[in-house]
């Protein structure tokens, strides 16, 4: 089943249970949300979609160093907090759960991923408040991923522009 985040779109198999997580349907818009919530048999997903290169935002907004700042990123940790929160007072969010940003940007390298997927990790916080473990985490891990890489490891679950066509490689 397609499901659309503006430009974007992401393919997500009809065994999965899917949530669009940050519109009207869970009654509290004054809460950040992530965009889906995805159960997998073994584990859920927290999907978040960022898209600097959307066809609909002007050429000077779609720099790496413009997007990736510390605001969004603490945007982004506070998203992953408030959903899991609402997940687990709605007695869901059982199985271990991952955070998972999509940036559609492609000059989006490793380089950049890796040290911003650190300091996101270090806001969440996922391992544990500074000195401290988690003795139960409450996010398994994080990751951010530019829509090829994603397209590599979840191959079963495509994102592509609603403004490409789906028969595109």
């Amino acid at each position: 089943m397609i499901y659309e985040e503006n430009d974007l779109q992401i393919d997500i198999p009809l065994e999965y249970k899917v949530k669009k997580h940050d519109d009207e349907t869970n009654g509290l818009q004054c809460w950040k949300s992530v965009d889906f919530v995805v159960e997998l048999p073994d584990r859920t997903l927290f999907v978040e979609f960022k898209d600097p290169e959307n066809p609909s935002i002007p050429d000077d907004k779609k720099n790496i160093n413009d997007f990736i700042t510390d605001k969004l990123l603490n945007d982004l940790s506070v998203k992953t907090r408030m959903s899991f929160l609402y997940e687990h007072a709605m007695d869901g969010a059982k199985k271990p759960v991952y955070y998972y940003i999509v940036i559609g940007l492609s000059a989006l390298d490793d380089a950049i991923v890796i040290a911003q997927q650190d300091k996101l990790k270090e806001r969440i916080p996922v391992m544990g408040p500074p000195g401290k473990k988690w003795k139960r985490k409450f996010i398994t891990d994080c990751g951010i991923f530019n829509i090829e890489r994603w397209n590599r490891i979840f191959e079963n679950i495509p994102i592509r522009r609603k403004s490409n066509s789906w028969n595109q490689t």
